[in-house]
């Protein structure tokens, strides 16, 4: 008898440090692993396609194609990017593009709006990058070659 009031009690004890450890595991689940790669751009002259009436009109498009550089300036990539007005007061864009960088491709889709900071939504990719999620930031500078043209990919696996 005298051993079954000493193992009940630690019994007790270990069932309840049990559900308390497995409890905080559900409460508070892991933040994801996020990847950042930080690049520069150099903007190439926007391609304009007038497909309605003589100026901006809905369903005219914008083609671009820009080179990414490492922040020491080397040239590490591109993007190709589409993009079709989908209001014109303010002026709104749905736009789809694609970044080949070191390690494969990253596409994402945004809506393209004058403001200089614009959040791409990750689709996909290919390569090492194959299944990812996340973000990507782009902040224009004002001007077409400009270190102050950043490009943050924020990558969730």
């Amino acid at each position: 008898m005298f051993k079954m009031r000493v193992i009940a009690p630690i019994a007790v004890a270990a069932a309840a440090l049990a559900a308390f450890a497995g409890g905080n595991a559900i409460a508070a689940p892991d933040k994801p692993h996020v990847t950042t790669l930080r690049y520069t751009l150099h903007f190439s002259p926007l391609t304009v396609i007038d497909v309605g009436a003589k100026g901006n009109s809905l369903g005219d498009g914008i083609v671009s194609h820009d080179l990414v550089f490492s922040k020491s300036g080397k040239r590490v990539g591109y993007d190709a990017q589409t993009c079709m007005f989908t209001n014109l007061s303010p002026p709104q864009l749905g736009c789809s593009l694609v970044f080949s960088i070191p390690g494969g491709t990253i596409t994402g889709q945004y809506i393209g709006a004058p403001p200089p900071h614009k959040l791409v939504a990750i689709t996909g990719g290919t390569g090492k990058y194959v299944g990812a999620s996340g973000t990507i930031e782009v902040v224009e500078s004002g001007h077409d070659v400009s270190v102050e043209n950043t490009l943050t990919f924020r990558l969730i696996p």
